[in-house]
């Protein structure tokens, strides 16, 4: 579904009440806008006169903009988002003169300052989690470390039930089991990864059973590790026959086979040929294999006959050694009963004997784990154990010391702090104070100081609290339809639209896209058709409302090209970029002929891919010039949506310019942690490490309504396949949060198969038939110092360039 950029849901806005002019580039989402205006128009219960080229126009398309943003991050975007305090004249009177709220705050103004400042906090604290009194008094023991006892429990808990998971779980299922899971199937109750059923049963057996279930398994590996043995003996033999004849009967071919070859050798080596072997040995199994391999291999001679029966010797007295002692127990199974299977699972990777005393271990710990929550349940706080708990058994020791504290109880902990801040400023209990305590604050502020003087800071919200806000954003949808009602009228000509509004029908709305490609007087009897005319596309915009975000090119480079602000954006996480193949050897005809060449190379490898010729839209678009200047590569960019590959005689583009990653903390925290910084825009930095990528955004300060704020650019990044982190203003975080939030939410960085064909192509005629050599003065392949392709600004690689059901997830429009 497309996500309407800030100025697109102005300008849809401003559609609903007045006509709109809108101007912008090609890909900046104009004929989208136009769709939406349409499917507005119709949702009000108005008819509408729909006119343009487009595809998209055909059908009302679904679209989405942002809907609500948490009141904490739209006013972060503000310039001057700290709240400000009501101007008011104080009422003297003799009730407010004497009010004890008053009075403290004007006897001591900084303290008041701080009551209202914490009494605001916690007002948003409350309303968001209702907290009771004992909860937040509470939350003091959550906070304590463990005692001496309480942590020898804890260890005993791990440790036995780690060798219970061990046994119960294994592989992917092991991986995250908690203290709670072991507890659980210990106890007999059901568990979202269910153990394994055998472990489980040995472990909860009593001791007679647990005795009679051992000596199944043992006898049970024997019998596995001999036939195991016997099947690999069974593979290995050199010259298998039918997989339906038995071992003894293989056998006695085998025997058979080896006396026959034996007498043929014999007699080929006393007569010193074939035939004469042959002759000599008339009517008996040796000469019929001697007439067998004349008929077979007439051009060999006797000596190589004799290595080749030789071999075939060794192979058969092999397999008869091989078979001779398994015919007493198993000379009645055939060979095909005999196979490679693996033994039981957990039997095959290691000794009986370790699995047993694996057994043993989990066993005792079963019977003593109870024993162990039980005291350590008593001892902690309940918050505190829960998150031990349902921990993973791994983690679980760590969390007394490190672990992140449940939400709730995190705002528990902070309420209780900010109860006691506001009672050391003398205004009593936080929880019981006036409604308008800020009211009466800021009468007595106002009546002691100008107001300027008592402005209030409201305490920062942590960065991990603002990545939760920003997760409540909502989004108003709108969805596709198969096609317009009746209310819709489609109009691509001049002629179908002059119609349109010389008919009996009249129009509320008429939606004009591309105006400039319509003659002037078609928009003039518009305008005096008596509707309200939206006019998409204008040429000169002096009062238009200007689209400048490029949709259509999703990648970076592509999207400064166009749009002529170099370092603008981040763009997408997978993309091919700009390549540029330059040889000062080549004629403008050779150039053209490459640029074919490339384009079906590329088209064949599966690449959506058109010459920039052809005028139309695509992933990749091959041009070629003789002299490449930055306007070229504009015009190209025009119609790309992900890259463009120009060949060239002499690249005369302006040097990238670089953007400076600014002074973030955050940034500053990942490079100490070993990420890289692999490209810097307004938007934000990309950081790479370990073959991973992670977008860092940057918080924008939103001046006008159609400037993006801090949702608009996460939710644009996603949409683009980046997975954002927010660099919040005036906050930094914890370096080790900060490691792990980088991890969580970076993205594979890879290599586009389609960018390396493009900067390996041969930018050489292919050499004709007959040919003794390479061209001269034509690149063979190998690239001088000149013809080095240049790498963009942006290399991030595509490993796709469509979605994975190979269309359009949000971006790019058209």
């Amino acid at each position: 579904m497309i996500t309407l950029d800030p100025v697109q849901a102005l300008a849809l806005r401003k559609s609903a009440v007045e006509p709109v002019e809108i101007a912008g580039l090609s890909g900046t989402g104009k004929s989208t806008l136009a769709n939406a205006i349409a499917s507005q128009s119709i949702r009000c219960g108005k008819t509408c006169l729909l006119i343009g080229t487009s595809a998209i126009l055909d059908r009302a398309a679904g679209y989405r903009m942002l809907g609500e943003i948490h009141r904490a991050v739209a006013d972060r975007a503000q310039l001057d988002h700290s709240p400000s305090l009501r101007s008011s004249k104080v009422q003297h009177s003799g009730v407010l003169q004497w009010d004890p709220i008053e009075a403290r705050a004007r006897a001591n103004p900084a303290r008041a300052r701080v009551a209202v400042s914490t009494l605001q906090r916690a007002r948003e604290l409350a309303a968001r989690h209702d907290l009771e009194p004992s909860e937040i008094e509470e939350s003091l023991a959550v906070d304590r470390p463990l005692g001496p006892e309480a942590a020898n429990f804890l260890s005993l808990a791990v440790q036995d039930g780690s060798r219970i998971a061990d046994v119960l779980w294994s592989g992917n299922g092991r991986a995250g089991r908690t203290l709670k899971d072991v507890d659980e199937v210990v106890a007999g109750r059901p568990v979202e990864v269910p153990p394994k059923e055998d472990a489980l049963s040995l472990i909860l057996s009593s001791d007679q059973e647990y005795e009679a279930s051992l000596a199944k398994i043992v006898s049970s590996h024997k019998e596995s590790k001999e036939e195991h043995s016997i099947s690999k003996s069974v593979a290995g033999l050199l010259r298998p026959r039918s997989s339906d004849r038995t071992l003894s009967e293989y056998h006695k071919h085998a025997s058979f086979m080896a006396r026959t070859i034996g007498s043929a050798i014999a007699l080929i080596k006393k007569y010193g040929s074939l035939k004469a072997a042959l002759t000599a040995g008339s009517g008996t199994d040796a000469a019929k294999a001697i007439e067998y391999f004349i008929r077979m291999r007439p051009e060999q001679g006797a000596g190589a006959s004799v290595r080749t029966f030789e071999a075939a010797l060794q192979d058969y007295r092999h397999d008869s050694a091989v078979l001779a002692p398994l015919l007493a127990e198993h000379g009645h199974r055939v060979l095909g009963s005999f196979s490679l299977v693996p033994t039981r699972e957990g039997q095959s990777q290691q000794e009986i004997g370790t699995l047993i005393q694996r057994l043993r271990e989990a066993r005792y710990a079963a019977r003593h784990f109870p024993a162990h929550l039980g005291p350590l349940r008593a001892s902690l706080p309940k918050a505190q154990f829960e998150r031990i708990f349902k921990a993973a058994i791994e983690e679980a020791s760590s969390i007394p010391e490190s672990g992140p504290l449940d939400p709730r109880v995190k705002a528990a902990t902070e309420m209780r702090q900010l109860r006691e801040l506001f009672a050391s400023t003398g205004f009593g209990d936080l929880l019981g104070a006036d409604g308008d305590f800020v009211e009466k604050v800021e009468r007595a502020s106002a009546s002691a100081a100008p107001p300027e003087a008592a402005a209030l800071l409201r305490q920062p919200y942590n960065p991990e609290v603002l990545d939760l806000l920003m997760e409540l954003t909502t989004f108003i949808e709108q969805h596709e339809a198969a096609e317009w009602p009746a209310s819709v009228r489609r109009a691509r000509t001049a002629q179908e639209a002059f119609d349109g509004i010389s008919g009996p029908v009249r129009f509320d709305v008429v939606v004009i896209d591309d105006v400039s490609d319509y003659p002037l007087d078609l928009v003039r009897a518009l305008e005096t058709s008596g509707a309200t005319v939206h006019r998409i596309g204008v040429i000169h915009h002096d009062t238009a409302i200007v689209l400048e975000m490029p949709h259509r090119q999703s990648d970076a480079e592509i999207a400064a090209a166009v749009s002529g602000r170099p370092n603008r954006w981040l763009g997408a996480s997978a993309s091919f970029g700009i390549v540029v193949r330059t040889d000062p050897r080549l004629e403008s005809t050779q150039l053209s002929s490459a640029e074919d060449r490339l384009i079906s190379e590329l088209r064949n490898s599966g690449c959506n891919v058109a010459p920039a010729s052809a005028g139309q839209e695509a992933d990749v678009i091959v041009a070629s010039v003789d002299e490449l200047q930055d306007a070229d590569v504009s015009a190209f960019a025009e119609k790309a949506r992900q890259g463009i590959a120009v060949l060239c005689r002499s690249n005369r583009r302006s040097p990238p310019a670089n953007q400076d990653t600014g002074p973030e903390p955050d940034i500053k925290s990942a490079e100490s942690l070993g990420w890289l910084i692999s490209r810097a825009a307004i938007d934000g930095t990309v950081l790479e490490k370990d073959g991973r990528s992670v977008a860092l955004i940057r918080e924008p300060i939103a001046i006008s309504p159609g400037d993006e704020t801090v949702a608009d650019v996460a939710t644009r990044l996603t949409a683009l396949g980046w997975r954002p982190v927010v660099l919040w203003r005036g906050t930094e975080r914890d370096p080790h949060d900060l490691e792990n939030l980088l991890i969580g939410h970076s993205v594979p960085t890879a290599t586009s198969p389609f960018r390396k064909i493009a900067e390996t192509f041969s930018l050489a005629d292919p050499q004709p038939s007959g040919a003794n050599g390479p061209k001269p003065g034509i690149d063979d392949g190998v690239q001088p110092a000149a013809e080095e392709p240049e790498q963009s600004a942006t290399a991030a690689a595509a490993t796709q360039l469509r979605g994975p059901d190979g269309g359009d997830h949000d971006y790019p429009q058209p």
